[in-house]
């Protein structure tokens, strides 16, 4: 499902509704909450992607939304290069609305006298300002891909521009353990799941760091690039090797060879939507942030979040 609200185009996929749905199967014995808690969970992400999406227009972007089944995602599909501090704020802009969505729902409320005697009003105030300002905190954890993750990325590539990654997804491993822990010990089974989730994502990351998986480019790559420097040589082979991945099947890998040749100096945005190797990549839920990562680095800046 796709729509344009005030100018920035959004989507809604498939795996939204039903992840929402499957938190909501408790309720199953009363449909009608069920239709209720999708509903919240939709506009409680909505608004908190649509505050990244304001700040980045604010900052002479071209934002687009995405909602999906681990979330959402605001990228910016053309603008400047944004300074840290910009950076920043872009990331504060989402919990920021949400708290600000929460605000409003209690405010509403007190206003009205609460809910009444209306049982079904009841539910979803409460239902609101636990989503709003719950997935806000929670947002606000210092541990990628989340919000304070990239708060907490900015501050290290502040102090320490080289050390900064590694840096970032260690600490974003160890959160990570220690809120799947806090989880167990709460018994909040979904985030048990999801935490986890973030642990593994990070721990890959580290490892495709330290252990790289691309094979060397093929001979024709190579002789396309023997003119090129050095850095676009290693770039066309990281290429080479995440269309190999993709043949095979092995997704993961591909996505981090991908990742690899943007940050090794691919630039060609072309043949990023055309490449018919990369074709099992593009309906997956990283890709516009990988397509976001590459517009940064042609003079376009970009920003994922969750």
């Amino acid at each position: 499902m796709s729509f344009t609200f005030f100018g920035i185009p959004v989507t809604i996929r498939l795996s939204f509704f039903i992840l929402s749905g499957l938190l909501a199967y408790p309720r199953a014995a009363k449909p009608w909450l069920m239709v209720e808690w999708i509903a919240v969970v939709a506009l409680a992400v909505f608004v908190h992607e649509l505050g990244h999406a304001l700040a980045y227009r604010r900052y002479g972007h071209v934002p687009a939304i995405e909602l999906h089944g681990m979330g959402g995602l605001t990228y910016s599909r053309g603008g400047r290069d944004l300074s840290l501090r910009e950076d920043a704020v872009v990331s504060f802009a989402g919990p920021f609305f949400g708290f600000l969505l929460a605000g409003v729902v209690f405010g509403a409320a007190k206003a009205y006298g609460g809910a009444g005697d209306d049982p079904f009003v009841a539910i979803l105030v409460t239902d609101l300002l636990w989503v709003s300002a719950g997935w806000s905190i929670m947002n606000l954890l210092p541990m990628l891909p989340l919000d304070g993750g990239n708060l907490m990325f900015t501050a290290m590539k502040a102090i320490s521009p080289t050390r900064a990654v590694v840096r970032a997804h260690v600490i974003s491993l160890v959160v990570a353990l220690a809120a799947a822990v806090a989880a167990r010990l709460a018994g909040w089974t979904f985030s048990i799941y999801l935490a986890l989730w973030f642990a593994w994502s990070n721990a890959r990351a580290l490892l495709e760091m330290r252990h790289p998986t691309a094979p060397a480019a093929s001979p024709g790559v190579m002789a396309e690039a023997a003119g090129n420097a050095p850095e676009a040589i290693r770039a066309e082979a990281e290429w080479a090797a995440a269309v190999e991945h993709a043949a095979a099947g092995r997704l993961e890998s591909a996505y981090a060879a991908v990742d690899r040749a943007i940050h090794g100096g691919f630039r060609d945005l072309a043949r990023f939507d055309a490449d018919p190797g990369l074709a099992p990549l593009r309906d997956q839920v990283r890709w516009p942030s990988l397509r976001a990562s590459l517009v940064h680095r042609t003079k376009s800046a970009s920003h994922g979040a969750l």
